[in-house]
């Protein structure tokens, strides 16, 4: 599921998807997919003052193995549904 993204993420030093999130979950982590390059991901924070925002982009970042400066939240910033950007 995911091992596909990062797969593309080494070949082309840049992958973007989509991720449905839910917030205040019990731990961080993926869920499956929800169709193709859309994900559910569940992170463990409140969606108040951005802090969801930022624990998936710690999130994704240890996942890809990327500094958090490589991981962008390119739209959806208020929203559940949000487009992804990691780049190598």
């Amino acid at each position: 599921m995911i091992d596909s993204l990062r797969q593309r993420l080494k070949t082309d030093s840049t992958v973007t998807f989509r991720v449905k999130v839910r917030p205040q979950a019990a731990i961080s982590r993926f869920r499956g997919p929800l169709g193709e390059d859309t994900f559910k991901v569940d992170i463990a924070a409140t969606p108040e003052g951005g802090e969801a925002n930022a624990a998936l982009v710690r999130f994704l970042a240890d996942e890809f193995d990327v500094g958090r400066d490589q991981v962008e939240i390119v739209a959806g910033e208020t929203s559940r549904l949000k487009i992804v950007r990691i780049s190598r």
